[in-house]
């Protein structure tokens, strides 16, 4: 079986302070995390999975965004690409379905909605659906039974315009810069 490397971004809340005694004592409530999509579109989309580099938050057109600096896999024909994230993007993918394993074919399938405890599992204690929530340990337990056993989003986050911003085949790039100083990223 061959390893398949899967750029992912993770969200964790900055108030998150672990699970109860009984569930994700002293591990993150709230980590999730969604893939991040760089892939040249067509009849066969070509994907670049390796993330090699991340810029700080820009703007993009207006909007604050990150650029981000992908390779093929090890075992592929060497390429590279960049492609642009807005954050709002990002963190929508953060509200999407979450993802299970389907019985050891390989292939991840979205969790119907019916099966999400409340409050949403992955979110951050005292807001939005947890406002009620003190703190991270007085989550109930089937909304940390379920945090722990999904970590994973269904889906992932296609880049700005729907394909990379540069690509490069025949080697593979590793560093990423932007001059802020000259404007905004693009």
């Amino acid at each position: 079986m061959v390893q398949v490397l899967v750029a992912r971004v993770a969200r964790v809340c900055r108030n998150d302070r672990g699970g109860s005694p009984r569930v994700l004592e002293r591990r993150w409530t709230s980590f999730l995390k969604v893939r991040l999509q760089c892939a040249l579109p067509g009849d066969t989309v070509f994907y670049f999975d390796v993330l090699e580099a991340v810029t700080p938050p820009c703007a993009l057109h207006g909007r604050p965004a990150v650029l981000a600096l992908f390779g093929t896999q090890p075992n592929s024909i060497p390429g590279s690409a960049v492609c642009a994230f807005y954050l709002a993007d990002v963190e929508r993918a953060f509200e999407g379905p979450f993802a299970e394993p389907r019985g050891g074919t390989g292939t991840w399938i979205p969790v119907p909605e019916d099966r999400v405890p409340h409050p949403r599992p992955g979110c951050c204690a005292g807001m939005g659906t947890a406002t009620g929530v003190v703190t991270s340990g007085d989550f109930p337990d089937e909304t940390l039974a379920f945090a722990k056993e999904h970590p994973l989003l269904h889906g992932a986050v296609a880049p700005a315009g729907g394909r990379p911003l540069f690509t490069r085949t025949g080697t593979r790039l590793t560093q990423l810069a932007v001059d802020a100083g000259a404007g905004p990223c693009w």
